[in-house]
């Protein structure tokens, strides 16, 4: 007999394999190139498909899918806050892709972290390298978490066991093509996204409707949308991923026109997200998609959902590893290998997923501050970014164990303070000397 498990243990096996596959031949076909360019920033191939194709899969990760169908399941006007939110932050990436592009050519920066460092004159790029890691790292592992739990049906239920196969596959295909590797599969990986999305909305109409009030706050307190509206939207700007994708696309047009168009067509899919949490009647996630599609398709929701969080993490992963600066192939290489080693026992370490959703999205405001800072600001000081931003992630981290409701909020507030009294002493420091 016909095992109906059978369509999604294949479906996961596929989707696994195609970036290592996708890997080994672009190690083949471009072994001519430049082998640190490709490496660390996909160099001459960040056209307008491939930007646009990685904003879209690299914003509807498994993070976000999670925190929206579950928010809008408890509480829908904050689900669709947070729907709203993020795209209206890609938005934002488009509106400031030129500055952010022109800034990083000035001191020759690829990513926010770097940026951060070198506008500040720090002394290398460890110090803000480290609170950053701690957020993204915080980030792939609810990716890699969930992948275990979905691959955990082609190892007999094992989660662990799962989760580790899964991270060594990951860290194989970028260890063998890096950056190029996490982007060549991105075109691929987002049309996978978008298809199972589009049929899954076909299937909306067949839940059982919404089982809370729309305008529902409770388990959570008004506050926590302030901080949905007011800071949400930077944490796109914010995302690694999202600023080198900027910083490495070809043109100004392609950065901008690849993150409106994403704007548009992750909002749709967000609603829809939202829409199928609000009429889920409790259900969970991955049941709720499985059960959106067509008869015997339920593996589709499989493959979108690998996909996700695959087209996340290696972006994710490959930042920070070109933020530390070095420039060597082997020396990159084992940096990706610790760093995954990170993600895969912070992984295995979860619980509740949601807390760690929104424990990595509150974070993010934190580094608000020093980024405006690195590119509108004259004078800036070396302590006063690295300060505020440790500042700031410990209260929001911290809060968030405690109230979830004021965490990102209070998190950007004392980041704000210290910054803004590190550029105070500064102008008086100078004043005084003249």
């Amino acid at each position: 007999m016909h095992d109906p498990r059978f369509g999604s243990m294949l479906a996961i096996a596929i989707v696994l394999l195609l970036p290592l596959l996708a890997s080994l031949a672009v190690q083949r076909r471009f072994r001519g190139d430049d082998p640190i360019g490709a490496f660390v920033s996909n160099k001459g191939g960040n056209g307008f498909l491939a930007t646009a194709a990685g904003a879209i899969c690299g914003n509807i990760g498994i993070g976000t899918f999670v925190a929206l169908f579950l928010f809008a399941s408890q509480s829908p006007v904050i689900g669709f806050s947070i729907a709203a939110s993020y795209a209206l932050g890609l938005i934002l990436c488009a509106l400031m892709a030129p500055l952010i592009r022109r800034r990083a050519a000035a001191v020759g920066a690829i990513g926010l972290i770097d940026l951060i460092a070198r506008s500040h004159e720090t002394r290398g790029n460890w110090l803000t390298w480290l609170p950053i890691a701690v957020v993204f790292i915080l980030r792939s592992a609810v990716q890699l978490s969930a992948l275990g739990v979905i691959a955990a049906s082609l190892f007999a239920g094992q989660t662990a066991l799962a989760t580790i196969v899964c991270a060594a596959v990951l860290t194989g295909y970028l260890l063998v093509g890096g950056y190029r590797a996490a982007v060549t599969t991105d075109i691929l990986q987002s049309a996978i996204i978008l298809g199972a999305v589009a049929v899954a909305a076909l299937g909306l109409p067949q839940l059982s409707g919404a089982s809370v009030d729309f305008l529902q706050i409770e388990p959570f307190q008004p506050t926590i949308l302030i901080g949905i509206w007011l800071l949400l939207p930077w944490s796109a700007v914010l995302a690694v991923d999202n600023w080198q994708r900027v910083t490495v696309a070809s043109s100004d047009r392609v950065a901008v026109a690849s993150y409106l168009g994403a704007a548009v067509v992750c909002g749709a899919c967000y609603a829809m997200i939202s829409l199928a949490g609000y009429w889920s009647g409790g259900g969970s996630v991955f049941d709720t998609f499985s059960g959106l599609m067509p008869p015997g398709a339920a593996w589709s929701a499989t493959a979108m959902f690998t996909a996700c969080i695959m087209s996340s993490i290696d972006t994710f992963v490959m930042p920070l590893t070109v933020a530390l600066g070095d420039r060597r192939l082997s020396a990159l290489r084992w940096i990706i290998l610790c760093l995954m080693v990170l993600v895969t026992m912070t992984a295995l370490a979860f619980g509740d997923v949601l807390s760690n959703v929104i424990a990595a999205f509150n974070s993010l405001t934190v580094f608000l501050p020093a980024a405006l800072g690195a590119l509108y600001l004259k004078r800036k000081t070396r302590w006063g970014a690295v300060a505020s931003m440790c500042s700031g992630l410990v209260v929001a981290l911290c809060l968030t164990l405690v109230d979830i409701n004021i965490a990102a909020l209070l998190g950007f507030v004392v980041a704000t303070v210290v910054y803004g009294a590190s550029v105070v002493v500064a102008n008086r420091k100078q004043q005084a000397g003249c």
